[in-house]
């Protein structure tokens, strides 16, 4: 899947947003999993597309975007718990999947 432009800047805004509010920006790390190659090329699969830790918390967020079907909305969500507190957050490329996953 290569990486449709605009979306990093989309979640990037968001994640900016949220810790300018009640969050301080100064305890998130973003992003935090590299997306880029040694030669620093993007990764461009959209796994993640974009990525926060909470330096206080060490909790994570992770974005994955992928492109559905046509005609098929993409939205869906869980935790890991494994290794570390992970939130994941699959969605489409398209607008209203973005909207609908903020």
């Amino acid at each position: 899947m290569s990486e449709v432009p605009g979306h990093v800047a989309f979640w990037e805004q968001f994640f900016e947003h949220l810790a300018a509010g009640k969050h301080k920006a100064a305890d998130w790390q973003m992003p935090f999993y590299n997306t880029r190659f040694a030669d620093g090329e993007e990764f461009g699969d959209g796994n993640p597309i974009y990525s926060v830790k909470n330096l206080k918390t060490g909790k994570f967020v992770k974005i994955v975007q992928e492109h559905p079907a046509p005609g098929e909305r993409l939205l869906s969500h869980w935790e890991e718990k494994h290794e570390k507190d992970e939130l994941v957050v699959v969605c489409g490329t398209d607008a209203a999947d973005m909207e609908r996953a903020q």
